[in-house]
């Protein structure tokens, strides 16, 4: 009995681990499916994404998406600038609802890994991923995009230089299209 017991504990904890994992990967499959589509869409339609004309108009992305630790860094580095948290407001033309707010604040706040960007999810497209080394040489760094509202919106996050910009995505007719600007600065 007591052998049974250890056994079907075992295999029931093992079924349980199983299904997590999966449900996981599915979901991280899915939001890395939205990342592809929204570069080969931002390619096709020029979104407000960091473009150098100097490349054929050819998007330059990072060889990560960064965590929002540095979006945050960034936000306490100028005080004399507000970076509002997202809040229940009508302020800068974005319709928040509270559950909206709250997926976007527990996501940044949550988000404490990078995200690697694969050459392969962008053949045929105008987009250059850069190596890690020139990524940690230069200034342009991409947030991960965080996907809310059953991934038919979206927050954009990208640090410059000596600047910042923000924006909200939308999604029509299963193609991402700019939306909303949310925050941008400068400090010039």
């Amino acid at each position: 009995m007591k052998y049974s017991f250890k056994i079907f504990f075992t295999f029931s904890l093992m079924i349980i681990c199983h299904t997590s994992f999966s449900q996981k990967s599915k979901t991280e499959s899915k939001e890395i499916q939205e990342i592809k589509l929204l570069f080969k869409d931002a390619t096709i339609k020029k979104m407000k994404l960091q473009v150098y004309p100097e490349l054929n108009d050819t998007i330059i992305l990072p060889a990560y998406f960064t965590n929002y630790r540095k979006y945050y860094d960034e936000k306490n580095k100028f005080e004399r600038i507000s970076l509002p948290d997202f809040v229940l407001t009508n302020g800068f033309n974005v319709k928040l609802n509270k559950s909206d707010c709250d997926k976007l604040n527990s996501s940044m706040l949550n988000d404490t890994n990078h995200l690697n960007i694969q050459r392969s999810w962008f053949t045929n497209y105008k987009i250059k991923i850069l190596s890690d080394s020139i990524t940690k040489m230069i200034d342009l760094e991409y947030m991960k995009p965080i996907f809310f509202r059953n991934y038919t919106r979206c927050f954009v996050a990208i640090l410059y230089d000596d600047s910042m910009d923000s924006f909200f995505l939308k999604k029509e007719n299963n193609h991402w299209v700019f939306d909303k600007n949310w925050v941008w600065w400068t400090t010039d």
